[in-house]
């Protein structure tokens, strides 16, 4: 990110940036990671590491690349471009009324 992008777009991604936690890649991620890549659940070592965090973390995993993490059922995928508000009601994430 760098200022050369338009404004509006340099301060939604600044925000965005400013707004989240960063979650520690810790010792029980790290042995969710191994567990994940030992099972062959998650194929490549970036993503069993964002798998494992999250599994962790008890948080779901959102991702516009879902497919590189759809074998597994013990880490729920929400694709915000593929029925996004429809899984977060169906996993009951958000009350129907917010949405």
């Amino acid at each position: 990110l760098t200022k050369t992008e338009p404004a509006a777009e340099y301060d939604i991604m600044r925000n965005f940036v400013q707004a989240v936690e960063v979650l520690p890649l810790d010792e029980p991620v790290i042995w969710q990671t191994i567990l994940l890549r030992q099972q062959r659940i998650v194929k490549k070592v970036p993503d069993s590491i964002i798998a494992a965090t999250a599994q962790e973390h008890n948080m779901p995993l959102i991702t516009r690349n879902s497919k590189d993490f759809q074998s597994s059922d013990r880490i729920l995928v929400l694709n915000p471009y593929e029925n996004f508000f429809h899984d977060l009601v169906a996993n009951g994430l958000v009350d129907v009324d917010f949405i």
